[in-house]
């Protein structure tokens, strides 16, 4: 069961501010705060700056996430309802 639904899906949050600072314009302040705390969230020491590292790493927590979603929906019984706009 999914206790901390941010800390569950933070990968997708890193991901996403990575893509983010390397396909935007940002300033050396912004993407050093955007890696600091990206790096963080990975279990990474704030100052690492290996980026074979941290997308490694990055590759391992999103492959865990999607496993422990898969163990989630085997326990669902009912269809899970979809949203319409």
């Amino acid at each position: 069961k999914v206790r901390n639904g941010i800390n569950f899906l933070n990968p997708l949050f890193v991901l996403n501010d990575l893509r983010q600072f390397s396909s935007h314009l940002k300033t050396r302040e912004e993407i050093e705060k955007i890696m600091s705390s990206s790096c963080e969230r990975l279990g990474l020491e704030s100052e690492n700056r290996n980026y074979v590292k941290i997308y490694e790493t990055l590759y391992k927590r999103l492959e865990e996430m999607y496993d422990n979603i898969l163990k989630s929906l085997k326990h669902v019984t009912k269809p899970i309802p979809f949203f319409t706009l």
